[in-house]
């Protein structure tokens, strides 16, 4: 394990989220995360997207309470066909729908618009709405990642569940959208990786993106303001 990224209020960590996250005390307030599907996925050789379903439940399992116990909320991105799974490992306090137009996943009536995510904890406020609306649009800089999310699915996410001064985690990286949907609303995060080809390129992403807010302090001026 090694600290790859620490600008800004923004850490990133190479290596597995059971070596990494014990380490980080309580320096984690909200958990959003994307964790592999188990549907075969090519994440590279340290990650095994195709483990029997016992094993994945298991493991599913072991990383949740890792996180659940130290975390005041956590939103995991679980695909449409695991949430059975998590129901089995902790039924959730209520489903947020990412509503994302003009997707083309399949579904029983045909054509699957929307993805759950499973919400554990209290938001932070109650004005706001439980669909977030965020399309997948192909980047041709995120080639790099075989399925990137939108920056809009992390940045609703934080701004329903997390406060000013919150620390958020994202155990699976992945392309570093949550990383970089923190940076541009001036909050901590941290993010762990275990592919070290990832964590280069997401150093990469956090280095050029946007001109960064300052990080938010309690009531700081960044957090008030933001759309509901």
């Amino acid at each position: 394990m090694k600290r790859r990224y620490d600008r800004h209020g923004i850490q990133l960590w190479e290596g597995d989220v059971f070596q990494i996250a014990p380490r980080l005390d309580d320096d984690m307030d909200v958990v959003i995360t994307d964790p592999p599907y188990n549907v075969g996925v090519a994440y590279g050789a340290a990650v095994n997207d195709a483990m029997g379903d016992d094993q994945y439940l298991s493991w599913c399992a072991r990383w949740f309470y890792l996180l659940r116990y130290k975390a005041r909320a956590v939103c995991i991105t679980p695909g449409t066909t695991n949430v059975a799974v998590w129901c089995h490992i902790s039924p959730p306090d209520w489903l947020i729908a990412w509503h994302k137009p003009a997707a083309m996943g399949n579904s029983p009536f045909g054509v699957c618009n929307w993805e759950p995510i499973l919400f554990w904890g209290k938001p932070n406020r109650n004005s706001g709405t439980d669909v977030i609306h965020a399309p997948i649009v192909p980047d041709p800089y995120l080639k790099w990642h075989p399925c990137p999310k939108p920056v809009q699915w992390a940045t609703r996410q934080i701004q329903l569940v997390a406060r000013p001064q919150d620390t958020i985690l994202d155990p699976f990286a992945g392309a570093g959208t949550t990383l970089i949907a923190a940076k541009r609303l001036g909050i901590r995060a941290i993010g762990i990786e275990i592919n070290p080809t990832f964590c280069d390129r997401i150093c990469e992403r956090l280095d050029n993106d946007m001109p960064l807010l300052e990080v938010a302090q309690p009531g700081g001026q960044h957090w008030e303001g933001w759309e509901a």
